[in-house]
């Protein structure tokens, strides 16, 4: 079985129509730039009223997505290469 880990990052949406349309709006535009986007957590909901109407909502989540295994084996390829760049200039350092 595969382990599951993942990041959080905490979004606030907002909406003049609804509250799901806040949720819906700020999990869209967060899919934009994130990637695995697996859950939600609503922790706050608040509204802001004008004239005795609800003229906005605004939620606040928590949301969690897996990070991608090439990014690890990327990093693992930069940091060999450095090494190796290192290992060349000490041997080009010798031969002056």
């Amino acid at each position: 079985m595969q382990d599951h880990i993942y990041k959080i990052v905490e979004l606030v949406g907002s909406s003049e129509t609804s509250i799901d349309d806040a949720i819906l709006s700020a999990i869209s535009r967060a899919s934009t730039s994130l990637r695995n986007l697996r859950w939600f957590e609503v922790q706050q909901i608040r509204g802001h009223i004008e004239d005795g109407d609800v003229s906005h909502y605004q939620v606040v989540l928590k949301v969690g997505f897996t990070l991608d295994d090439d990014e690890e084996d990327d990093d693992e390829d930069e940091e060999d290469d450095d090494e190796d760049e290192d290992e060349d200039d000490d041997e080009d350092e010798d031969e002056s």
